[in-house]
């Protein structure tokens, strides 16, 4: 994903009037000839009744000075997109592939954008289809809180003023460009996390040689689609994560549990840490799913923690040797435990090591298995 990020920069443009910056815009080459393409009220107005002078920066900050206006107001209000034609030539233009909207919800895209107010480019991540609205028309849904937190928690369509005629893009397993749609707003004053985007398709009436992949190859492509699984998997985990270390009396527990995970690890104790969230998320949902829907169940697991808790679990090490020893001895003989005081339950033995490994993980975050160096 970073490689794709990256190769999507050197393609982003911003677009200015009169020394404000009013827009985004996204450069790309077909047949040799180098185009960008915004947002049409970002040329013309929210309500098209003004005709701004631009410029084109690229994404170093340099003007783009020769270029020449392919579409004008009437295309610009009735499909909200704007296309010119570069004549300077723009370094390290990264190859683009472009799509009609993709609308299928399992396929994830990306934008790159860029308010006003603020000083840096962003990436919103994890978009999806939401849906297909009129003309060239699109609705995507974002991430929880894309648009608010941005400026005194106010929200998108302030906050976010200046994004129109960002990229969408489709996240790929490959890092190749594919642009589907331009961002023309941000609805609802941002509140329920949706965009809206505008198809390309329409800009074949403009130059006929454009050519246009059909999202239908995207759609039936299962290692895209698995990698784009992954990415929303990711996203939950992420969620759940900032959820976890916001829950009251936890905000701690999110440092010891890279303390101790350091001890073990050293320098390479981060690559470790997401695998340490992840036993104690999947073990929470065990806990729920399976162990608190039998209370006699619950009563037993509630008896093994107390006995296991009671225990001394603190060790000084003179080695990450020693800690990750001790670390594997405390799983292993609450594994152990689990199997034998909770064996008479239809317990499967993956339910086991789940929620021996979530209970080591969040001893460790609330410091009831400590281990520290002599």
């Amino acid at each position: 994903m970073k490689i794709l990020k990256d190769s999507i920069k050197l393609n982003f443009a911003t677009i200015k009037s009169n020394g404000l910056h009013v827009g985004c815009g996204f450069i790309f080459k077909s047949h040799d000839i180098t185009y960008c393409v915004t947002a049409g009220h970002v040329i013309y107005g929210n309500k098209y009744d003004i005709e701004r002078s631009i410029e084109i920066l690229d994404i170093r900050g340099s003007t783009i000075k020769r270029f020449e206006q392919l579409t004008f107001l009437d295309f610009a209000r009735n499909h909200d997109l704007a296309l010119f034609r570069l004549y300077s030539e723009v370094e390290n233009i990264q190859p683009v592939t472009l799509c009609n909207s993709i609308t299928n919800s399992k396929l994830l895209s990306i934008s790159y954008m860029k308010p006003s107010f603020l000083k840096d480019s962003f990436f919103l991540d994890n978009v999806k289809f939401n849906d297909d609205l009129e003309s060239n028309q699109f609705r995507y849904s974002t991430i929880p809180g894309a648009f608010n937190n941005f400026h005194e928690d106010a929200y998108g369509s302030e906050a976010m003023e200046g994004i129109s005629g960002s990229p969408v893009l489709l996240c790929t397993s490959d890092n190749s460009i594919v642009l589907h749609g331009i961002t023309s707003r941000i609805p609802n004053g941002g509140v329920l996390n949706f965009i809206e985007t505008r198809d390309l398709t329409v800009l074949k009436d403009v130059v006929d040689s454009f050519e246009f992949k059909n999202s239908k190859d995207f759609d039936c492509n299962h290692r895209l689609i698995s990698f784009n699984r992954k990415l929303i998997d990711d996203e939950k985990f992420n969620l759940w994560v900032d959820e976890w270390k916001n829950l009251p009396g936890n905000e701690e527990y999110y440092g010891h549990l890279e303390s101790k995970l350091e001890t073990i690890h050293g320098d390479s104790y981060k690559a470790e840490l997401p695998k340490e969230l992840e036993k104690i998320m999947i073990g929470d949902a065990c806990i729920k799913n399976v162990i608190e829907k039998d209370s006699t169940l619950f009563e037993s697991y509630e008896d093994v923690i107390e006995t296991a808790e009671r225990d001394k679990m603190e060790k000084y090490v003179s080695s990450r040797h020693e800690a990750l020893e001790h670390y594997n001895n405390v799983y292993q003989e609450h594994l152990d435990v689990i199997n034998e005081d909770l064996g008479r339950f239809d317990l499967s033995r993956t339910d086991r090591k789940k929620i021996a490994q979530y209970n080591v993980a969040t001893w460790m975050a609330v410091c009831n298995l400590r281990f520290s160096k002599k």
